[in-house]
């Protein structure tokens, strides 16, 4: 995205809109967050809590975002915290006609495509 911007207008709202990110754990979040503001793509959009918090999902519906890319727990002792659970919520989030991009449910990454 950045590639194609012309102005700093533009790179400006790509920093601001063009990034959401969610992170259960506190101290990947501060990891992420650091990274972010160090790399000077500010931490707007980012949210330390559960993917599944209503308030969140509420959030990340708010940018209606159309590409998806997750990367679920890799073993959950809850069988309601399967990882496609977690791809599901991802895709409920996307807008339709989406492309979503689940890592690592299989050995080599698939792309889900989401049609309503």
């Amino acid at each position: 995205m950045m590639r194609h911007a012309a102005t700093k207008e533009e790179k400006d709202r790509i920093k601001r809109d063009g990034l959401i990110g969610v992170e259960h754990l506190p101290n990947m979040y501060a990891l992420a967050a650091s990274n972010m503001i160090l790399r000077g793509d500010g931490k707007a959009n980012l949210h330390q809590g559960s993917c599944f918090d209503p308030g969140i999902v509420e959030a990340v519906k708010k940018h209606q975002c159309n590409i998806g890319l997750l990367n679920p727990p890799y073993s959950q002792s809850d069988e309601a915290l399967h990882k496609l659970v977690f791809v599901k919520q991802m895709l409920d989030c996307l807008e339709p006609m989406v492309l979503a991009l689940p890592l690592p449910l299989c050995r080599c990454p698939v792309l889900f495509h989401r049609i309503l």
